[in-house]
């Protein structure tokens, strides 16, 4: 699997893999090379699935025409769903541009996020800290 991230990622092989193994010690071998790689296997065999494809035998080529076909088909839904709302809101003669305009007047300008505290953090480092830091 670490085969697999590597070329993933385009790393140069000897050092990739040997970084990789002194990290997995450094933290008791979880694998998690090995967790990964199965995880971004499945999630694209299931995205590949999703788009009505067979993740054995499918082609770039294949995918790429698929993509394209499923861009167009989303483009195509969002600027008439974007015209009806302009039609429905702002005038008869409306156009797609309109319908963004008052969509994005509608949003809510709520800009707050979740965020860990300076303070919280070193109470939790200082519970339970780096084995090696």
């Amino acid at each position: 699997m670490t085969r697999f991230l590597s070329e993933s990622l385009q790393a140069s092989e000897p050092s990739f893999r040997l970084g990789l193994q002194r990290l997995e010690a450094a933290h008791g071998h979880p694998n998690t090379d090995i967790r990964l790689s199965t995880e971004v296997r499945r999630a694209t065999q299931d995205k590949l699935r999703a788009l009505g494809l067979d993740p054995r035998d499918t082609t770039p080529e294949e995918l790429y025409h698929v993509l394209q076909e499923r861009m167009h088909d989303d483009d195509e839904r969002l600027t008439r769903q974007l015209r009806t709302t302009a039609a429905t809101h702002v005038s008869a003669e409306a156009d797609a541009v309109s319908g963004m305009i008052h969509v994005l007047r509608q949003m809510s300008d709520d800009q707050t996020c979740f965020a860990l505290k300076n303070s919280r953090l070193r109470a939790l480092l200082k519970k339970q800290p780096p084995k090696k830091a």
